[in-house]
């Protein structure tokens, strides 16, 4: 194979693998907007927003932790995931998670709350989806 087609190859490849994150890069950072929209949009039932502040994602693994707690509600993990991953995804990152450990999270989305349906978190994620392959965003 001649140079020349080499570096034709690696361009393709860099391309493929551009638009590739990109596509993951949009889906998780429409599914974590769409997860923390305000309940009567589709996001989490609000009480003391620890729940919608607790959407991390994060590049490599999962969050661990909690962000802040019930009485002191932080987005600051939350900001930085969204961050990280909007600046800086690269398909040989591997995978983006977006993780939520509040201990009632599946109880919401059960739908414990009168302020969204089970199954918002499903229908957050199809959103995203959905909006990936139209080629918008719901926040365009």
């Amino acid at each position: 194979m001649a140079s020349d087609e080499r570096n034709q190859i690696r361009v393709i490849v860099r391309s493929i693998e551009g638009f590739g994150a990109s596509v993951v890069k949009r889906i998780v950072l429409d599914c974590t907007a769409n997860l923390t929209d305000p309940p009567n949009e589709g996001g989490t039932p609000i009480d003391t927003r620890w729940a919608s502040a607790n959407w991390v994602p994060k590049i490599g693994g999962t969050f661990d932790g909690l962000a802040g707690d019930v009485e002191n509600v932080s987005t600051g993990a939350q900001q930085t995931g969204v961050a990280q991953v909007a600046t800086g995804y690269q398909l040989s990152q591997g995978i983006v998670t977006i993780t939520n450990n509040v201990p009632y999270i599946l109880k919401l989305n059960a739908g414990s709350s009168k302020q969204a349906p089970a199954g918002f978190v499903q229908a957050a994620i199809l959103r995203a989806i959905q909006g990936a392959k139209l080629g918008v965003s719901p926040r365009d």
